[in-house]
């Protein structure tokens, strides 16, 4: 009896020291009935701001790994999407912690992220609150402007409702993102800029069949996209994916109706959200160019449009249906002055870049800004070096 107290003893002294020695500092909370386990990092306690009243067994693997952010929400479509379960998710305290480690990234400088982080958890635990009870309200925004490289009135929310932001986006991303056409390359992972002008020349080379015909692009934009996003059309989208739930389709209206250009129209381009908004809202458009006008060399970066086609006429014919349909089904329109069809050995201009057949090269205003920002930077490593790194990424030759 006396070794097998000892043995045991010493085992739970051994796993004692292995979670000192791994520095894993977790507290148990249960809430005031005691029916849910919230496990949270003890950076700094809570007090007794909650019932602590019970001891609670902790799984770790249902939690958000500090350095990995491990934790993903999942999403289960069996039998057709439970919206209910993505509204509880993007509430949930694993999901809105999990939010607050990716927000801070890059971020911890900054004075408003400061002023929240030194009471995060209080403050994080109070949004939840606040978004399971329905009391939760989009803040204001403050303006700024930034040129990047034309000049952009952006809206700033508060560190509070970007946080929200982030969280919405990490539960909704996964259920849009599966419906959205390949050849969509804006805020999606593995995707982007070197992404799509990687398929760009794909394409072309396809339509050139080996450079014996002749490459013609239309290049197409939407005028003023963010400002003319209709909220009715926007919600509408939305609603018809996630199965009519009232209190998510309520979180989504009052972070849409937060900001307008005049009433129900517009969405603010500083928010994450908007960037899935912009995806949602133009996937229709996305749907229409493949199946129904049947274009088989389209792509599409936020709302800049590309067709490839070897005959003029053929682009000439597809601007009519693409323009009725954006205006009658999406209230939205082409900015006349950056619609174009140019030939693709002449030169064509994208993304930042020009693309030829033998080579693309970085457009000459986007050089000039990455210089500022890399003249603007306090790095220990050289300017020349810098400057090679640059070089060495502003051409891409066919390989």
């Amino acid at each position: 009896m006396t070794s097998s107290l000892s043995s045991f003893s010493r085992i739970s002294i051994l796993c004692a020291a292995f979670f000192l020695l791994a520095n894993i500092k977790y507290s148990s909370i249960f809430s005031a009935d005691c029916s849910i386990l919230l496990p949270m990092p003890c950076e700094s306690r809570l007090g007794n701001c909650l019932s602590a009243s019970c001891i609670a067994m902790y799984n770790p693997l249902q939690w958000c790994n500090k350095e990995k952010f491990s934790f993903v929400p999942k999403i289960s479509l069996g039998g057709g999407l439970n919206s209910h379960v993505l509204f509880d998710q993007i509430i949930s305290p694993e999901n809105i912690f999990c939010a607050w480690r990716e927000f801070q990234k890059d971020k911890r400088d900054r004075r408003d992220v400061q002023e929240f982080e030194a009471s995060a958890e209080v403050k994080i635990f109070e949004l939840c609150a606040d978004l399971a009870s329905g009391a939760y309200s989009h803040g204001s925004y403050t303006r700024f402007w930034v040129r990047d490289p034309k000049l952009r009135l952006i809206h700033k929310a508060s560190v509070r409702d970007r946080l929200l932001h982030h969280a919405i986006f990490r539960v909704l991303y996964p259920v849009f993102n599966r419906k959205w056409i390949y050849d969509s390359y804006s805020s999606r992972d593995s995707k982007g800029t070197h992404a799509a002008m990687g398929r760009f020349r794909d394409f072309a080379w396809k339509v050139s069949r080996n450079n014996t015909r002749p490459v013609w692009v239309l290049k197409a934009d939407i005028r003023k996209f963010f400002d003319s996003i209709d909220h009715g059309i926007l919600v509408g989208l939305l609603d018809g994916v996630l199965s009519k739930d009232i209190r998510l389709m309520d979180l989504l209206r009052n972070n849409i109706s937060s900001y307008s250009t005049m009433p129900g129209i517009g969405i603010p381009l500083g928010n994450l959200t908007s960037q899935l908004f912009a995806n949602v809202y133009l996937n229709p458009l996305d749907q229409h160019i493949k199946r129904q006008l049947k274009v088989l060399y389209y792509l599409r970066y936020a709302d800049d449009m590309i067709i490839l086609s070897d005959s003029r006429e053929f682009l000439n014919e597809i601007l009519l249906p693409m323009t009725k349909f954006l205006e009658q089904r999406l209230k939205i329109n082409l900015h006349p002055k950056k619609l174009s069809i140019s030939r693709w050995d002449k030169g064509v201009d994208i993304l930042g870049y020009i693309s030829y057949p033998s080579k693309t090269v970085m457009r000459y205003s986007t050089q000039r800004r990455m210089m500022r920002r890399l003249e603007g930077q306090n790095s220990e490593v050289d300017f020349d070096i810098q400057l090679n790194a640059l070089y060495s990424r502003s051409k891409f030759e066919r390989l």
